[in-house]
């Protein structure tokens, strides 16, 4: 019926393409690795973009999602290595996780003022109630982002790789910073986590390699799986006694890091390998913190 384009010819050299209207789905990995392709046009007869449908399409400069289109799946548009804009549509009710992680020239994401559930604020992308920061543009060159009052939750991969970022401000309305969110920050030297915050999920700072200060205030409970391993340059981190559970390895591999606990001794909720790597290394550890003043 024409209805489900399955599968582009991957090996073709053209630049442009434009889907047959009448097509109301783009499957699954259709356009997987097609790097020659710098434009495609999708019609407005389209409803769903399947999961890593345009992944690795290294050519594509832009894309625009028309109104009809009501779901974009998981890693839609992942490692698109030159997409620099993307025009969601006022349709898009559904964005799967990372649809544009790796996208390390995107520099603008806009959302049609008619859409219900998503919004774009200063070029990222926002759930429609603000709450939730979806992806920070990585392309950006700005060194310094302030995330807007209100947002409750970072999503996982929102700053995946924005090397350009010195400094980021969480507010304190924040309550969840997702899995991997500044994964790869390399430029991050430093960070403040509110006391608004509950959780830091697993990776969240993982081989951000210029981070050297971290300091958590009274309010975190958790803080995942290798949340900040591999983070070579850390220096110094504050865990205040709220923390009740750390999972394995969430500072593996911070040789020249000191944690300073408050806690008098280890809780019972911390895993016995939080501070050390899969070689039994140990970053040093004080415990009985008191901050100055």
């Amino acid at each position: 019926d024409g209805k489900t384009l399955i599968q582009y010819a991957a090996g073709r050299t053209d630049s442009y393409f434009e889907i047959p209207y009448g097509v109301t789905k783009i499957e699954s990995y259709a356009f997987l690795n097609c790097d020659s392709l710098a434009e495609v046009i999708i019609p407005d007869s389209v409803t769903t973009i399947g999961s890593y449908a345009f992944c690795d399409c290294d050519s594509l400069t832009s894309i625009v999602i028309p109104d009809s289109v009501t779901e974009i799946g998981s890693y839609a548009f992942y490692d698109c290595d030159s997409l620099e804009s993307v025009e969601i549509g006022s349709g898009v009710q559904a964005i799967g996780d990372a649809a544009f992680r790796c996208c390390y020239r995107l520099n603008a994401i806009s959302v049609d003022e008619e859409n219900n559930y998503y919004r774009s604020i200063d070029g990222n992308l926002y759930t429609y109630d603000g709450k939730t920061l979806i992806q920070y543009a990585a392309g950006r060159t700005d060194s310094y982002f302030e995330i807007p009052y209100g947002v409750t939750k970072i999503e996982s991969y929102a700053f995946y790789n924005c090397d350009n970022l010195l400094e980021v401000i969480i507010p304190d309305s924040v309550t969840t910073i997702g899995s991997y969110a500044f994964r790869d920050c390399d430029g991050l030297t430093s960070i403040v986590i509110p006391d608004s915050v509950t959780e830091i999920g697993s990776h969240a700072f993982y081989i951000c390699e210029s981070l050297e200060n971290v300091v958590i205030l009274n309010g975190a409970k958790s803080i995942g799986y290798c949340a900040f391993a591999d983070c070579g340059n850390l220096v110094s981190v504050i865990i205040p006694k709220s923390v009740t559970s750390i999972s394995e390895r969430a500072f593996a591999h911070c040789y020249n890091a000191t944690v300073y606990c408050e806690a008098e001794a280890q809780p019972a909720g911390w895993h016995v390998d939080w501070n050390n790597d899969w070689n039994g290394n140990r970053c040093s550890v004080i415990w009985g913190y008191v901050a100055e003043g």
